[in-house]
């Protein structure tokens, strides 16, 4: 209905379903690389926005017990923060991967007081 070629409807598939893992190949095209980058963005920002963002995602899964929702969110903080490289392009590693981390690593470090 909207006329785009099966290419671009792959392209984009593809890309939505990259965002799943947040992993792109050293190979992958740029508009891979760059939509996982600023999809993840937030998490390199400053601590308050960070702290927003943290809240929102617990309030996301309100449905989950804080046992399970804890064990959970923790699983997904220690995957980013293991990861070599959180960000797949030279501007957004410069610019959030240390903050980032250490966005994450205060998340988790609350999480398991």
């Amino acid at each position: 209905q909207l006329d785009v070629s099966a290419d671009c409807t792959s392209l984009f598939y593809d890309l939505v379903l990259m965002t799943k893992n947040h992993q792109a190949s050293a190979n992958a095209p740029v508009e891979f690389k760059l939509l996982a980058d600023l999809d993840l963005a937030i998490l390199g920002k400053n601590e308050t926005a960070y702290a927003q963002y943290a809240e929102n995602v617990r309030k996301e899964y309100w449905m989950y017990p804080t046992k399970i929702y804890n064990g959970g969110r923790k699983k997904v903080l220690q995957y980013f923060i293991d990861m070599s490289s959180i960000f797949k392009t030279e501007h957004f590693t410069e610019c959030y991967e240390q903050s980032a981390k250490r966005n994450l690593q205060r998340e988790l470090e609350q999480l398991n007081a």
